[in-house]
């Protein structure tokens, strides 16, 4: 079977000598000067590129291929008249390492049978390890049954995107995670925006779900705005709580107040709070005259949490009237006593303002202000990618990768 057209079917039509002298000039660009040999995964070679290459061409049925000498902008050069083009300096020049050009297809393919060993590496000290740039397509493209890309950093991005108006990171999947962050200590996934949306979701089901073992499955913090708001239209409701609520701080509600109950037949009632323009605590109890008075003392639990200093005592006879009144009052507790002597029944109910807060009759607040949502319209339909480029063929002479998965 004939080999596709290109650098490699000039390198295979030279003699044995010939094509290992210019596989290992290849070799020594693309790893900038150090590469491993293919019998030792750790012993490294260095090889200096020449400095002077005679043009030569060969041509096969298809192309003409050309290895260039040197020229103002790249150290040499693998050309074909079929478009294909690679060109390379060494590891002292200004030049780029590695370039490779394709009208229709990839420039450049790397391939390794090692799973622990990179197809293609790209190492930098300040710029870019690996560039891709597309008009039209993807810039860089993976295709793996186990990772397509990895990032790996030891103190910046791993992965970096970038848009200006399109998405800076897209991810897409027909059964699993679109996107997916992992972290031991920190984010998993980390977003921030200056005037607009960090995170959103939009689904036909849920579109932000959190989930949590022991923590926190949702947190929403904010300085001077509203930490978590929800809007709801067309009936439905802006939150729902299936569990135990805590309000660290006030709550207000321009609605009604309640607690649904379900009755004897099965059905839901609503009972309402009672309401009241001063902030109160009351309490409740029954007791009887003994010698036609007795003394009650305020719970002590009660007690701490009112104004002692200032509260009311509402009585209920049980029975007959004989003339009940409270004869004294203290910070303690009240003395109750009857009229006419009598040793009746009665219950009692105390009400005192709530010690903790000073919340003023009638209170004037701010009414609550409906807070305008952003600008979602252009997320409402995300952009579909286009369809998967197409992985070339290898030369027969290049061993296929393995498919297993790579082990954590």
């Amino acid at each position: 079977m004939p080999w596709p057209r290109g650098p490699i079917s000039w390198l295979a039509s030279k003699s044995p000598t010939r094509r290992r002298g210019l596989v290992m000039l290849a070799s020594a660009v693309v790893a900038g000067g150090l590469s491993r040999t293919a019998g030792s995964k750790g012993d490294g070679i260095a090889l200096a590129a020449p400095t002077n290459i005679q043009t030569e061409t060969t041509t096969n049925s298809t192309a003409p291929t050309t290895l260039a000498a040197n020229t103002s902008s790249v150290g040499w050069t693998v050309t074909n008249a079929a478009g294909a083009s690679m060109t390379g300096g060494t590891s002292g020049s200004s030049f780029v390492g590695v370039q490779g050009n394709s009208k229709t297809s990839y420039g450049v393919v790397g391939t390794s049978v090692d799973i622990g060993a990179a197809g293609v590496q790209g190492t930098s000290t300040d710029g870019y390890g690996v560039y891709g740039l597309s008009a039209s397509g993807p810039g860089v493209f993976g295709n793996s049954q186990n990772v397509g890309v990895t990032g790996l950093s030891v103190g910046n991005n791993g992965v970096n995107g970038q848009s200006t108006s399109g998405k800076g990171v897209y991810g897409k999947s027909t059964s699993g995670s679109g996107v997916e962050g992992f972290s031991s200590s920190s984010y998993g996934v980390a977003a921030y925006s200056s005037s607009s949306i960090a995170v959103f979701g939009s689904s036909t089901n849920f579109a932000v779900q959190g989930n949590t073992t022991g923590g926190i499955g949702v947190y929403g913090s904010s300085t001077t705005g509203n930490a978590v708001y929800g809007v709801a239209t067309g009936g439905g409701q802006a939150a729902q709580f299936d569990g135990t609520v805590t309000v660290n701080g006030s709550f207000s509600a321009t609605g009604i107040k309640s607690a649904i109950v379900k009755d004897t037949a099965g059905d839901y009632r609503r009972l309402y709070c009672q309401e009241s323009p001063e902030a109160y605590f009351e309490d409740f109890g029954r007791a009887t005259l003994t010698g036609g008075s007795v003394s009650i003392s305020l719970e002590s639990v009660f007690a701490s949490m009112v104004n002692t200093s200032d509260y009311y005592v509402f009585l209920t006879e049980l029975g007959s009237s004989s003339g009940l009144y409270v004869s004294s009052q203290t910070s303690s507790g009240f003395v109750v006593s009857s009229a006419s002597g009598s040793n009746s029944a009665f219950n009692y109910r105390v009400v005192a303002h709530r010690a903790d807060v000073n919340a003023g009759r009638f209170q004037k607040v701010d009414g609550p202000t409906r807070v305008a949502g952003p600008d979602t319209h252009y997320l409402d339909k995300p952009p579909t990618p286009g369809p998967s480029p197409r992985v070339p063929d290898l030369p027969p002479s290049v061993p296929q990768p393995r498919s297993e998965h790579v082990h954590d």
